[in-house]
């Protein structure tokens, strides 16, 4: 992509007045073939987009961009091109902030709703949230704390089952979240990312720590060892479960202990890989999408094994609440007959 500059010289009573006409800077057209150079090599849609289309519509829009930050709306209208329903840029701001929630690495408390349990009808209910920060202080926090939620309900005698509520869970990191439920898995192996070559990465869950690509992703500060082991699981979902909170529901579909209730998913069931930008941003690209631990793969929404698809209203809320315990209570009387 050329940049042009004209330059006019106009001698007005005696003086000499320089107009330059409006036109891309080079660190601006620089940092669009950074998006471009990234997104050609590592997108999931690699194969379906019209490059020269998508080159020439967002220089056209950056055209008279003379800083990185000028460039965020061409870019984003490329990632719109690109049409995978899921990338997305983070500016150099919102990439600060959520690397660094607190301004420092002290962090005593976590950026968003916190994880809690209850003992239901002796059943531990675990309620997962999204959870959306990049610091690393806040991840351990919320791993640690998910983990702690699940350590007190297992400490719980005559424990019948677990009920993991993934409602409403957006997203967001999903490490923290994997990592902090993780004692519950029963096989190492959790679910693959997919690419569009066929290459596939496991996702494993060990001690504590959740790896892919041989490489610990994170991990809680301390790992617990389950108790009661092969209880049934129940999780629950709604049109609001998505991308991270997807990733959750899958690392434990294909368990015989696990059952899922509730509506379908969001359908962000493609994993967002981060790719630093030269100038702080961060682009969040889509690079494959999610399979079960059995290799199943899953494109767009999941539907669980008892969909219950109502308004989403509290008595909704009830009846998917009620059908899960429900099945535990069959299950834990099944199991000791």
């Amino acid at each position: 992509m050329k940049r042009y500059i004209l330059l006019l010289l106009i001698i007005f009573f005696g003086r000499v007045i320089v107009f330059s006409q409006d036109g891309i800077s080079k660190i601006s057209n620089d940092f669009l073939q950074e998006f471009i150079e990234i997104a050609k090599k590592n997108s999931i849609n690699k194969n379906l987009v019209d490059w020269n289309a998508l080159e020439n519509k967002i220089f056209d829009i950056a055209k008279n961009a003379k800083t990185p930050e000028d460039t965020y709306e061409a870019i984003k209208y490329g990632i719109k091109m690109i049409n995978d329903g899921h990338s997305f840029l983070m500016t150099a701001k919102e990439s600060l902030e959520w690397k660094n929630n607190e301004k420092n690495d002290t962090i005593i408390k976590i950026p968003g709703p916190i994880p809690y349990g209850k003992i239901i009808d002796s059943i531990g209910y675990i309620n997962l949230p999204w959870f959306d920060s990049g610091n690393n202080q806040s991840c351990i926090l919320f791993a640690d704390t998910l983990q702690s939620v699940v350590k007190y309900l297992d400490e719980t005698t005559g424990l019948k089952g677990w009920i993991i509520d993934l409602r409403d869970n957006l997203g967001g990191n999903n490490w923290p979240m994997l990592a902090g439920i993780g004692s519950l898995y029963e096989t190492n192996k959790i679910g693959e990312f997919v690419y569009p070559d066929g290459k596939r990465i496991d996702w494993i869950y060990r001690n504590g720590s959740y790896i892919d690509n041989d490489s610990i992703i994170g991990a809680v500060s301390i790992p617990y060892k389950l108790q009661h082991i092969g209880l049934p699981i129940a999780i629950l979902t709604n049109n609001s479960t998505a991308s991270s909170g997807e990733t959750v529901l899958i690392s434990f579909i294909g368990s015989k202990t696990v059952r899922t209730f509730g509506t379908k998913t969001r359908g962000k069931t493609t994993c967002n890989e981060l790719f630093p930008m030269s100038d702080g941003a961060n682009l969040l690209l889509s690079t494959s999408v999610y399979a079960d631990r059995n290799g199943l793969i899953y494109t767009g929404s999941i539907v669980p094994d008892e969909l219950v698809d109502l308004d989403g209203s509290s008595v909704s809320n009830y009846i998917i609440f009620n059908k899960a315990i429900d099945w535990i209570d069959g299950q834990y009387c099944d199991k000791k007959k």
